[in-house]
C-alpha cells in the first residue's frame, strides 16, 4: 500500500506500508512539472513503448528531482547519486526533459530503450523496455569510473522501475 502527499508547493512525499503496518520506502522529492504527462511523441519518435510501472510513475509525477538518494551498482561496488527522473514536459529546461536527452543519445543507445534520469556524476539511468535485456541500467557514457571503457559501460540495476525504485536508499 503506498500513501501520497503534499509537503509543499513542489515537494512531494512517498510512504509504503508492508502488510499495513510495516514503514519500508520514505522518500521526499521535488516534482519537475505539473504538466499532465504525455506519451504517444515518445513512443513513436523513439520506437518505445512505457512499461506500466514507469508510465504510472510519469502520469503521477511528470519527473522528480531527487538529490538526495543513490542506488548501488553491484557490478562496480559503487553507490550513485541520483540526480533528477527526467519529465515529458518539453518547456521545461531541456536538461530535465525525455525528449532532449534521448535525440542526443539516440545513436548510442539500444534499440527499445530510453534515457530516464540522470545521475549526480553524468551517468544516465537506462530503462530497456523489451527482449533480453529488459531492464533498468547504470549507463556510465563518459566513462567516470575505471571499469568502464568501449565495451562494458552499461551496469544492470533492477528488472522493472517498480524494482529499482525500491532499490533507492537516502544519503545521510
Amino acid at each position: 500500500m503506498e500513501f501520497f502527499g503534499l509537503l509543499d508547493r513542489n515537494r512531494i512525499f512517498i510512504l509504503k506500508l508492508l502488510q499495513n503496518s510495516f514503514v519500508y520506502k520514505f522518500m521526499i522529492f521535488n516534482v519537475l512539472s505539473k504538466k499532465e504527462a504525455t506519451f504517444k511523441e515518445i513512443e513513436g519518435y523513439f520506437s518505445f513503448t512505457f512499461p506500466e510501472d514507469y508510465k504510472s510513475f510519469l502520469t503521477k509525477y511528470n519527473g522528480v528531482n531527487m538529490e538526495d538518494y543513490y542506488v548501488k551498482v553491484k557490478d562496480l561496488d559503487e553507490e550513485v547519486l541520483i540526480n533528477n527522473l527526467f519529465s515529458t514536459d518539453n518547456e521545461l529546461n531541456r536538461s530535465l526533459t525525455l525528449m532532449f536527452w534521448n535525440h542526443e543519445y539516440k545513436e548510442d543507445i539500444p534499440e527499445h530503450s530510453l534515457l530516464i534520469g540522470d545521475f549526480q556524476d553524468g551517468a544516465f539511468l537506462l530503462l530497456i523496455s523489451e527482449g533480453e535485456n529488459k531492464g533498468v541500467y547504470y549507463y556510465d557514457h563518459a566513462y567516470s569510473f575505471e571499469q568502464s571503457d568501449d565495451d562494458c559501460n552499461t551496469y544492470f540495476l533492477a528488472e522493472t522501475f517498480s524494482d529499482f525504485l525500491d532499490c533507492i536508499k537516502q544519503n545521510v
